[in-house]
């Protein structure tokens, strides 16, 4: 069954269906477990290099997680929101940023709409914080640098960049000092 093409999303709705029979307040169980499931089974099958096996995620499918992930976990309870948040960081690992360039652009305009929504804006957080911590400690090569050139600091911080970067003055690297 969980290598049905459109498993992953049937999963996610059972999560979104779960937290509207319960009022959307708190978690249901049932949509606990299934945010639980949805979390495990990406664990197991998201590699991109057995996309192409049996027990792989078809391309489709991908993009169509990729693509409603984030929404429906700011829609979540903090329990489920946790789960779906572990999910978003499996996945980041697989494809942010080479296959997953709209991550770092999507959760900034979700802060953005979040606005007092602290819950959602932590959740978001912790999300890009677990994204990220991969790169904290890694050689700083022009190989990373190839990799993290999509990801550029307009993205991430628009309005704080568009602001200091016409003032900033940056010493020239070329004159010794």
């Amino acid at each position: 069954m969980q290598h049905t093409p459109g498993y992953p999303l049937v999963v996610l709705k059972l999560v979104q269906a779960g937290v509207q029979a319960a009022g959307g307040a708190r978690a249901d169980p049932c949509s606990q477990a299934a945010a639980v499931l949805f979390k495990n089974y990406v664990k197991k099958n998201w590699d991109p290099n057995e996309a192409e096996k049996e027990n792989g995620v078809a391309a489709a499918d991908r993009a169509a997680v990729k693509q409603h992930l984030l929404s429906l976990m700011c829609t979540m309870p903090p329990r489920v929101q946790k789960q779906l948040g572990e999910a978003v960081r499996i996945i980041g690992q697989h494809d942010f940023p080479a296959r997953w360039q709209s991550l770092l652009p999507e959760i900034v305009a979700k802060i953005a709409a979040a606005g007092q929504n602290y819950a959602v804006v932590n959740g978001l957080l912790e999300v890009a914080n677990s994204i990220f911590k991969r790169f904290r400690n890694v050689y700083k090569s022009d190989a990373l640098y190839a990799q993290l050139k999509p990801v550029t600091v307009s993205d991430i911080f628009p309005t704080p960049h568009a602001t200091i970067s016409p003032r900033a003055r940056f010493p020239d690297s070329s004159s010794p000092h």
